[in-house]
């Protein structure tokens, strides 16, 4: 009985989130959803979305090494490529393969998902050794005041799986500090691997307005995907095709 309590009681939080922070928003801005299906595979998902011409003017492209990257949907109207045009996507392959053919052939171990180019940096220093905290330390928010739009991160490591250490899931936000906004906050939450069907998600603003407010909360679990993932939030999010 107890389980079946804390069950419901998930998929009940789960339903909330979804319907207060994402279908009732009207503008969460770029997101971002790690969770388990059912069987346990994992499934990273991003989304984007824009309110001047310039955001607005862009898609999604998919290199074959599985990059995700944002590209201008029409480049002779581009009017500034910072902030908007970057690789959202990568996987770092196991430690030692290198960065030939070989490496990109290998089973991912490290996979980011994040609003801007700081998924290179994030690539750089985790690929060398180093931690999520260390890519944080040496990036600001973005710089385009008013907003001061976040960079938000998902970072799924498997590297300790073969040995038993358990995968870690970590998410992040650099936001403007509300006192000083030439400065920023660097917030990390290692999170706990979620039950099969539910995750956690992430966005850059809390709602629509000017300027446009920083997510503040605890990454939410979105619903179990009883329907498919993709679609649970494309029919729940103010996109515009």
């Amino acid at each position: 009985m107890p389980d079946q309590e804390a069950a419901a009681a998930l998929a009940e939080l789960a339903q909330r989130n979804l319907a207060e922070r994402i279908a009732a928003n009207p503008y969460p801005g770029r997101g971002i959803v790690a969770g388990r299906l059912a069987g346990g595979d994992w499934l990273m998902l991003y989304w984007i979305m824009g309110r001047s011409a310039n955001s607005r003017n862009r898609r999604f492209t998919v290199e074959p090494n599985g990059v995700l990257r944002t590209a201008p949907l029409r480049p002779e109207e581009l009017e500034d490529p910072t902030n908007v045009i970057y690789r959202a996507m990568c996987e770092l392959p196991a430690a030692g393969r290198g960065a030939g053919p070989e490496a990109l052939a290998a089973m991912p171990e490290v996979f980011i998902t994040t609003n801007g180019d700081h998924t290179d940096t994030l690539a750089e220093i985790l690929s060398t050794g180093g931690t999520v905290q260390d890519a944080l330390n040496v990036r600001e928010r973005e710089d385009d005041p008013p907003h001061y739009t976040p960079r938000i991160a998902a970072i799924l490591d498997q590297r300790g799986a073969p040995h038993g250490v358990p995968q870690q899931l970590s998410f992040a936000i650099i936001r403007a500090n509300p006192i000083n906004p030439q400065t920023s906050d660097r917030i990390l939450w290692r999170l706990p691997q979620p039950p099969e069907q539910y995750g956690y998600c992430i966005h850059t603003y809390a709602t629509n307005d000017t300027p446009l407010p920083p997510f503040q909360s605890f990454p939410p679990p979105p619903p179990p995907a009883r329907r498919p993932f993709l679609d649970l939030f494309l029919g729940s999010t103010h996109l515009q095709f």
